[in-house]
């Protein structure tokens, strides 16, 4: 019994690192924040927070009732690709013209409030309706499929994945922010980051037809 929860809690995992991965709007937003060296710790944290709550609301019964309107996870779906669309387009425009990043981290050494960094955290994340689709649909649906105990250890392997994520993107990103704010490395991230949210909306676009 013990070996089928670990291996429940590693499916977990890994589920929730494959749908975390990839610079989409969140990730972008963490990099260039960690960038400034500063609030790293609160942005890791933020993120976390609110990818495990929506994980647990998944779980929790909301994959229940999204799988009972197929109309509105289609709504949400196409909401998500042309977020994803517009945004990933939004990159390739920095690159071109010489890296959103760079202008991003123009401002370091100017003080950056608390609270202005929470809600440009929150809008990132609440706002694109494609976390909604990978927490409450895919791993919320993929949870409900144990019970009792192996189904705490599946949502406790994607929680702990989004966590161990976004602390590691934020202090990788603060450790070497010397050699990320280089032109050419900016601009590097920048068309990934553009690949990377296309690629996101093409399997959104599979989902929904």
């Amino acid at each position: 019994m013990q070996s089928e929860l670990i291996i429940v809690l590693i499916e977990g995992f890994l589920l929730g690192l494959a749908l975390i991965i990839g610079l989409g709007p969140q990730n972008t937003f963490i990099l260039q924040q960690s960038l400034r060296r500063k609030y790293v710790l609160h942005i890791a944290l933020l993120a976390s927070l609110i990818d495990g709550a929506l994980i647990v609301l998944g779980a929790g019964g909301a994959s229940l009732f999204f799988e009972a309107s197929p109309g509105l996870v289609k709504l949400i779906t196409w909401s998500g690709i042309v977020f994803l669309l517009i945004y990933g387009l939004r990159s390739f425009w920095s690159a071109f013209k010489g890296s959103g990043l760079e202008r991003e981290t123009r401002s370091y050494r100017k003080p950056l409030s608390l609270q202005t960094l929470i809600g440009s955290s929150l809008a990132v994340s609440l706002l694109n309706p494609a976390t909604y689709l990978d927490t409450l649909v895919v791993i919320g649906s993929s949870a409900n499929r144990y019970a009792s105990e192996l189904k705490l250890c599946f949502i406790f392997g994607a929680v702990l994945a989004s966590i161990v994520w976004f602390f590691s993107l934020a202090f990788a990103a603060a450790k070497l922010s010397k050699l990320l704010k280089s032109p050419r490395m900016q601009c590097f991230i920048d068309v990934y980051s553009g690949v990377i949210m296309w690629l996101i909306a093409l399997r959104l676009f599979f989902h929904a037809i």
